[in-house]
Order: C-alpha cells, then structure tokens, then sequence
C-alpha cells in the first residue's frame, strides 16, 4: 500500500515537472524570437544581409512556435491543478467516512 502510494506521489511529481519544463521552453523560444529579431537586424544593416534576414527568419519562427507552446503549457499546468484537487478531495472524504464511522 505504502509503495502504491509513493508511486503515485512520484508519478505526480515527474508530471508537474514536466509542466515546469514547458513553461522553460516557453520562456527560451521567446527569448530566442527576441534575439533572433534584434540580432538579424544589426547584422542587415551591418552588410551581412544573408545572415541577417537567416536570424530574422529564426526570430519569427521561433515567435510562431512559442504560441503554440505556450497553449500546451496551459492545459498542462491546469491538468495538474485539476489531478491535485481531485487527489485531495478524495483523501477529504476519505478522512470524513473514517471520522463519521468513528462517530457512530
């Protein structure tokens, strides 16, 4: 029961986790639009123009891509709020039967 029990914590975990890590990758494509931009941009009006319009074109794509994520990592990060709720509303009513049990 007990191992039962840490597994599932630990499943928990690694899926909260791997919610943290999406709204990293969120935050890394933003930064890379950011840059890819800014950069590109000096490099054009630098003379390298090649380069330049590359970096720019990484910088939207980079933007696209972030939108996309940023959608996962909402229904990631409400998925698990709704599994923590539910988890501890069942051990409530858990507690509560023992309680009333107890009671009578």
């Amino acid at each position: 029961l007990i191992a039962g029990v840490v597994v599932l914590n630990a499943m928990y975990i690694v899926l909260c986790a791997m919610s943290i890590a999406l709204w990293a990758i969120f935050v890394a494509f933003v930064g890379a639009s950011i840059y890819g931009i800014i950069a590109g941009s000096i490099y054009a009006l630098s003379g390298f123009v090649p380069a330049g319009l590359f970096l720019i074109s990484l910088g939207i794509l980079s933007a696209g891509l972030s939108i996309f994520v940023f959608y996962g990592c909402k229904v990631a990060t409400k998925g698990c709020i709704t599994l923590a709720k539910k988890v501890a509303l069942k051990i409530k009513k858990s507690i509560t039967k023992k309680e009333d049990a107890q009671n009578e």
